[in-house]
């Protein structure tokens, strides 16, 4: 079983001006529960240490090791060189 946190979403009915302003009431209707996981962060704090995880993630993707860092907190790349922010 995952351990993902789990966002939970109510699915709404669509409704008009004149079901809003209706003088009698409207049919019930039943709301479904929808239940959407989300992957955990990819940067995580440990002690004062962060650590980010890059395989397996959208940052993967992005091509160059400095696209990458480029994407990560604390780090700044500007013309291909990298620094410490903070």
């Amino acid at each position: 079983m995952s351990k993902l946190p789990k966002l939970i979403l109510l699915a709404l009915p669509s409704l008009t001006a004149a079901d809003m302003y209706a003088d009698e009431p409207t049919d019930s209707i039943m709301l479904q529960e929808i239940i959407v996981s989300v992957p955990g962060s990819v940067t995580r704090l440990e002690g004062s240490t962060l650590i980010s995880t890059i395989a397996g993630t959208p940052l993967q993707n992005l091509g160059t090791c400095l696209d990458v860092l480029g994407q990560l907190p604390m780090l700044k790349v500007e013309d291909g060189a990298v620094s410490v922010t903070g």
